[in-house]
């Protein structure tokens, strides 16, 4: 009887994703040496100096930490979109390595602060692949899933906890495609956003919505529910108090 090449895949990604791990705990060791060597080097200052030095030691951790995986992915080969069945090893492998990059942020739970921060946000939405426009406003509790396949227009807005996709899995297909946030957007707090998906410029998805994969929301229009679906466009809908 032949093995189940679906089982295999899914067991060789769990051994890499523990080996990811390890390597993840390795750059942060990494990452921590310039910092801890600058506060070692100090020890002699005066206290209240040395406390108003800790947390740009701290700030400095977290941009070196940025910097050494940016070096990583630069030696990761690049995702493949499209449909694929389980059974295919290359693109489920080569989606787990980029994806296991940001378990290094991810790990410790710095990708909070690192967001909060306007200059760590920029440089790890650049490390990262995504295509975010400089007057798009994203929440630093919002989840972009697949950074590297998502793209967001100039002036559209993510609000907290909503999750931005670009894969999704069943029992036999693995799905990897781009999702794009038109510019002017906005995506409620705690919506979801599954792959391929395209906003329109200018369009709504109202809170807690799940739009389906593949979906395209065309320019100014309203969509809510879950599924969701379109309510009209936004400048037609009625005056409320």
């Amino acid at each position: 009887m032949s093995a189940d090449p679906t089982g295999q895949n899914i067991w060789r990604a769990g051994r890499l994703e523990w080996l990811w791990t390890l390597m993840a705990l390795l750059l942060h060791a990494t990452a921590l040496a310039a910092p801890t060597w600058g506060i070692l080097a100090l020890r002699g200052m005066h206290p209240l100096l040395l406390a108003l030095l800790l947390p740009a030691g701290y700030y400095l951790y977290l941009l070196c930490l940025l910097l050494v995986v940016g070096a990583v992915r630069c030696c990761i080969p690049p995702i493949e979109q499209g449909v694929f069945s389980l059974r295919s090893s290359r693109p489920l492998t080569a989606w787990l390595l980029h994806y296991a990059t940001l378990n290094f942020v991810r790990l410790f739970g710095l990708e909070r602060p690192i967001c909060g921060n306007p200059l760590l946000r920029w440089l790890y939405y650049r490390v990262f692949g995504a295509r975010v426009d400089p007057t798009a406003r994203i929440s630093y509790e919002a989840v972009l899933t697949d950074p590297w396949l998502v793209e967001v227009g100039a002036g559209a807005k993510i609000g907290a906890f909503a999750c931005v996709g670009g894969h999704a899995a069943d029992l036999e297909r693995f799905v990897v495609q781009e999702t794009t946030v038109g510019a002017g957007a906005l995506i409620g707090a705690g919506a979801l956003i599954g792959p391929g998906v395209t906003v329109g410029e200018g369009a709504m998805v109202v809170p807690r919505s799940a739009v389906l994969p593949g979906t395209t929301i065309p320019a100014g229009e309203i969509w809510a529910g879950t599924p969701a679906r379109s309510l009209g466009r936004l400048d037609q809908l009625p005056p409320r108090l």
